[in-house]
């Protein structure tokens, strides 16, 4: 063998470089570390070589994770036992599959170059050396020839010319005499020149000189165990270790993070999901360079002959030798659409009957065809607007700019892409249906138990709007996903004015109180059917018995003939009753605003009363006293029971409810007298148990005659009530004889994980502080701390939150509160990791809700806890963190996000452009453009605009406009800024706080949109019925917390940017608005600005007099 000369021509050359030598070059040096063993050992003694590699470690902090997915469990808490690379450590063993992880780690991080560099002079326990052990192994393969190149080329680096590679290695390795005389160490040795144009896939580009501080030595190769070298131009400069300044204060990135991006390889090539696949697609039977692409052949359909390079098959082998010509494909696919009436069926191969990519066979077919296939598609997603009366289509082309078009399962890890990856396969060629391909795509993103209702918010960057999937080529396989989507989540809204539509039912309503099955069954009972393929109810009014269904379906009708109906159905189309707010009595509005003090809400009732007011002569619903307990207004109750209104069976039932102890109390001592005076009231089980009455509880569960259940409300009432630790025993066991000992601790701990989320989500909703001593009590009592909310909701409305999540949402409660109950629960061993219902976890939340309490208790737990976010959840908290508009909060919540970021898999999920951007790293951002070939976002060029180092910017901007243009960059701008513009108006309007001026004028400076209004509402988690995207005028003169400077100078500023002062959007303008809110200041902005004074002078005139009194007055009539 070592007498052959090594052929020039063996696949060595295209092989260096390649994972599969790296794979080689890992696999040889576990061997040589390992020995006869099954563990390497990476502390072996000194002078054995292995000081190499854990030099190579130095610096790397493997107790916080910086190597991702691939740190070995068992380095974790190592790193001062690492940064000892001069022996007296004691043995660090790794498995196999722990080496693999970390070497893959290792040269993400430091690049390859280094990893050779160390490799090529590593030697093992017995002496034996690396290149020894791939040298001297048999066969002799082009793999291994590959790798021997690559190390020998890093021997060439070490050397600098002075005394050769081969005479440097028999001097450096204790095998190297005979390792050198191998004549095929010579031979391989002579491919290295020729080889050098392959180091472009391995060779990294230099960071910055100044990016780390450190002396470079002069080159010196005395000894295995003191190389030292001046690194060449195209290899990274490893720190030695990271300084505390590394860590800019409320900074996302480190030194360490942008010596991972520079010095890191491209990610690999990944199959893009929603691409076209090979199978399915026309390959020609003999491609034309083939000997036998001229030999006559048979067209298996019409049988005609034609060269062999003429004929087409699907590319999949079941189809055999069999082929056929473009012209019978071309017929076929005109027949199958043309058969289609009013569908979009999928074209199928005329040989195996398996499906065809639209793309094989559209350009094939006529262009009125294909046209009529494209509106096939857009009727079967049609939609009518029940506000302008227009009819559209949900399935709307050209939307490629879509952030679902772009690369919308960036944010999940390899596994998952990869599992999604088998399903797009199955499902591009039909062997799997599109609901089942959902239920895939849903379950990834932890919404796969979501069905009916309205679509999960978390979905929108992956679907879009009305379930877009804009990443898939194929339209018939797009059109099929979206169908399916629409199907599974009906409640959609018509993307012209945001009206209600039910997409299942066809009709312009939610139907709420009524599920789509309900109704189309009540469809079915008025002489209608529902159509097989689709669901659709039909009415047949004539003629015969075969229906075409507009999905393209043929089905019979079913029963005798003439049974047709005209009849009305019995479901108004209306948005329900909560879209309508009930007529008050004057008595109900007191009671229901909980805002006024206790004196005037008395003076007020006993005012009303006294004028004839009745308030015990309505139904239960409407009773006031009711209406004062649901909100929560003791005043309210106090004065409604001196006037002696009556305490109903459905006011006690709302009573009990209450989770405020205080409140709860007061409410219950100013109803006694009303209770005792009331010789038909039959009190519950629950009121005995919670005064304390042992007596009565014994009586009443004695007595045969009372029927009342004992459920989770006595149990509740027991560790609410008020009586003596004695009373509450002999209770206890009253309820254990009852209900039997298991059921007794089932109850307990139910009631007692019950009354935990009650109080938070009351606290929640009611916008008031946690009563930390009722989470610590139920806790005590068993209650489960990962126990998410009683689902009693409608379907699209119940998000299962957990308390964690609750907790994380109440950012009007205080900090000692929210911060105590976060910790009583983490106390509990609560998940930090559980997911709601639309994906995301409580520390998502916190942000979503700019909970700063919140965030930083539960970044400060994740940070310490074993596990890290998900790539989809640490690209979902990047998402948030982007759309952050006050500098001081953004820059606080980077900091406290970023240890919790630097354990997510950076070689899997690294961080994305716009943070580079924002760092002001030019570097970083040149070497993600240059490897990437992801297009520049709004995002990018918004952190462009609040990048933190102005010397940068030039530099940067100067990149992103190579990257995409000049024309798009300033499209991007201006977008940028319009964007900005508004996510400062909105937080501002939401935060209840002033308006960052700085920040609007400079938007407005980038050519910002003065007239744009917010992105489609449909898009976002809060969406309301009736609400509509304000514009950035709207937004200003609405605000109630802006400074009257502040707002003066905002509006002309937009108005000076031609912000339209007159713009009726969503039938109010500016003015309007700013009336509605009661917003003073910005009346007083905008009436000067005013242009129109005719018919509108009235109603505006009427709604200043409605807010201004004497004392608040500021604005006059005349103003107008």
């Amino acid at each position: 063998m070592g007498d052959e000369p090594v052929a020039p021509n063996d696949g060595v050359a295209s092989l260096v470089g390649s994972e599969a030598a790296f794979a080689v070059i890992n696999e040889a040096w576990f061997h040589v570390l390992a020995g006869d063993g099954d563990a390497a050992d990476l502390a072996a003694a000194p002078g054995c070589g292995t000081p190499a590699l854990l030099d190579l470690l130095t610096g790397v902090e493997l107790s916080t994770g910086v190597l991702g997915a691939y740190t070995p469990t068992l380095l974790q808490g190592h790193a001062d036992l690492l940064n000892d690379a001069c022996g007296g450590c004691s043995s660090i063993l790794l498995r196999k599959e722990e080496w693999d992880r970390l070497m893959w780690g290792v040269r993400e991080l430091w690049g390859p170059s280094q990893v050779l560099r160390k490799a090529v002079v590593a030697v093992g326990r017995d002496n034996r050396s690396l290149l020894a052990q791939l040298a001297w192994s048999e066969p002799l393969e082009p793999t291994r020839r590959a790798a021997l190149v690559m190390l020998l080329q890093a021997a060439a680096h070490l050397d600098h010319g002075r005394e050769g590679p081969l005479a440097m290695l028999k001097r450096l390795l204790p095998d190297g005499e005979s390792l050198v005389a191998r004549p095929e160490m010579q031979q391989l040795m002579s491919m290295v020149p020729a080889t050098s144009s392959s180091r472009s896939h391995w060779r990294r580009r230099p960071p910055p000189p100044d990016m780390f501080s450190g002396d470079v030595c002069p080159p010196c190769v005395d000894s295995v165990e003191h190389i030292r070298e001046i690194p060449p131009q195209d290899m990274l400069i490893v720190p030695k270790a990271l300084p505390a300044e590394a860590f800019l204060g409320g900074s996302l990135v480190t030194q360490q993070d942008e010596a991972a991006v520079l010095a890191g390889l491209p990610p690999p090539p990944t199959r893009k999901i929603g691409s076209n696949i090979s199978q399915g697609l026309l390959v020609q039977l003999r491609p034309p360079e083939d000997p036998a692409a001229c030999e006559a052949t048979q067209c298996c359909i019409c049988m005609e002959q034609f060269s062999a390079c003429q004929l087409w098959h699907c590319g999949r082998d079941v189809c055999g030798g069999k082929a056929f010509c473009s012209n019978c494909l071309r017929q076929h696919a005109e027949a199958v659409i043309d058969s289609g009436l009013y569908a979009a069926p999928a074209v199928r191969c005329p040989v195996c009957n398996l499906r065809l990519a639209t793309t094989a066979w559209a350009p094939l077919v006529k262009e009125e065809t294909f046209a009529k296939y494209q509106e096939n598609a857009r009727a079967l997603l049609t939609y009518r607007c029940a506000a302008c009366d227009e009819t559209g289509s949900y399935l709307r082309p050209g939307m490629e700019g879509h952030a679902s078009a772009g690369k919308p399962f960036g944010m999940l890890g390899t596994e998952a892409r990869e599992r999604l990856w088998i399903a797009w396969e199955a499902f591009f060629l039909a062997e799997v249906p599109a609901e089942k391909f959902l239920q895939t795509i849903l379950d990834e993103f932890s919404c796969g138990h979501r069905k009916g209702g309205a679509p999960p918010s978390s979905m929108n960057k992956v679907l879009g709007p009305s379930g877009q999937a804009n990443w898939i080529e194929d339209l018939e396989r797009r059109l099929a996903l979206q169908l399916a989507w629409l199907h599974r989540f009906p409640r959609q809204r018509t993307p012209c004015c945001g009206e209600q539509f039910c997409f299942r039912c066809k009709v312009s309503s939610w139907h709420r109180g009524v599920t789509c099955n309900d109704r189309l069954r009540s469809e079915k009972a008025r002489q209608a059917q529902l159509c097989p393929g689709c669901g659709v109810p039909t009415q047949r009014s004539e003629g015969c018995r075969k229906i075409t269904c507009v999905c393209g379906r043929v089905w019979e009708w079913e029963g005798i003939d003439g049974d047709s109906s005209d009849e009305e159905g019995i479901f108004s189309e209306d948005s329900g009753a909560e879209d309508e707010m009930q007529a008050q009595t004057a008595v109900n509005l007191v009671a229901m605003n909980n805002k006024v003090s206790d004196e005037t809400v008395r003076t007020l009732i006993q005012a009303l009363v006294n004028a004839g007011a009745d308030v015990n002569g309505w139904p239960s619903e409407r009773c006031p006293l009711l209406l004062a307990v649901q909100c929560r207004n003791t005043a309210a109750v106090a004065a409604l029971c001196e006037v002696g209104a009556r305490v109903t069976p459905e006011v006690l039932e709302e009573l009990k409810g209450v989770s405020l102890e205080w409140q709860r109390c007061e409410m219950e001592r100013l109803m006694r007298p009303q209770v005792q005076g009331d010789p038909n009231m039959r009190l519950p089980l629950w009121v005995w148990i919670q005064a304390g009455s042992a007596a009565a509880v014994e009586a009443l569960l004695r007595n045969a005659a009372h029927e009342e259940a004992v459920g989770e409300d006595v149990f509740i009432a027991l560790q609410r009530s008020s009586g003596d630790d004695d009373s509450r025993k002999q209770i206890a066991e009253h309820l254990r004889e009852h209900v039997g000992e298991e059921q007794f601790q089932k109850m307990h701990t139910f009631s007692a994980t019950r009354r935990m989320l009650m109080e938070v989500r009351q606290a929640l909703d009611e916008e008031r502080d946690i009563e930390v001593s009722i989470i610590q009590e139920a806790l005590q009592n068993g209650a489960d701390p990962n126990a998410r909310e009683k689902e009693e909701a409608a379907e699209d409305e119940a998000l299962g939150l957990t308390g964690l999540a609750l907790l994380a949402m109440c950012y009007r409660s205080s900090t000692e509160s929210v911060t105590k109950g976060i910790e009583a629960l983490l106390e509990a061993r609560a998940d930090l990791e559980t997911e709601v219902d639309d994906g995301a976890t409580p520390l998502l939340v916190a942000l979503r809700h700019r909970n700063m309490t919140a965030l930083e208790v539960l970044a400060k737990a994740s940070a310490e806890g074993p596990a890290s976010p998900a790539p989809r959840i640490a690209t979902e908290i990047l998402d948030e963190v982007s759309c952050l508009s006050e500098d001081s909060r953004r820059l606080r919540v980077e900091e406290l996000l970023r240890p919790v970021l630097r354990g997510c898999g950076r070689g899997l999920a690294p961080l994305p452009l716009w943070t580079w951007v924002e760092h002001g790293s030019v570097a970083a951002v040149e070497a993600l453009l240059r490897s990437s070939d992801e297009a520049v976002s709004v995002e990018d060029v918004i952190s462009l605009q609040r990048c933190r180092v102005h010397e940068s910017m030039p530099q940067i901007q100067e990149l992103l406009q190579r990257k995409c243009g000049e024309e798009e960059f300033s499209r991007l701008q201006t977008e940028a800024a319009t964007r900005r513009l508004l996510q400062e108006l909105r937080e501002a309007f939401d935060d209840q706080r002033d308006v960052d001026l700085i920040i609007v004028q400079n938007s407005l400076e980038l050519h910002a949109d003065p007239n744009a209004q917010e992105e489609e509402a449909e898009d976002g988690p809060d969406f309301q019925e009736g609400s509509y995207s304000l514009s950035a005028l709207q937004l200003l003169v609405t605000n109630l917390h802006v400074a009257s400077d502040t707002m003066q100078k905002a509006v002309a500023a937009l108005v000076e940017a031609k912000a339209q002062v007159n713009a009726d959007i969503g039938n109010d303008t500016p003015l309007l608005s700013a009336l509605q809110s009661r917003c003073v200041n910005g009346v007083a902005a905008v009436c000067p600005k005013l242009s129109r004074r005719s018919e509108e002078l009235p109603i505006w005139s009427q709604g200043l007099d409605s807010i201004c009194d004497r004392e608040t007055g500021l604005v006059s009539t005349p103003s107008l």
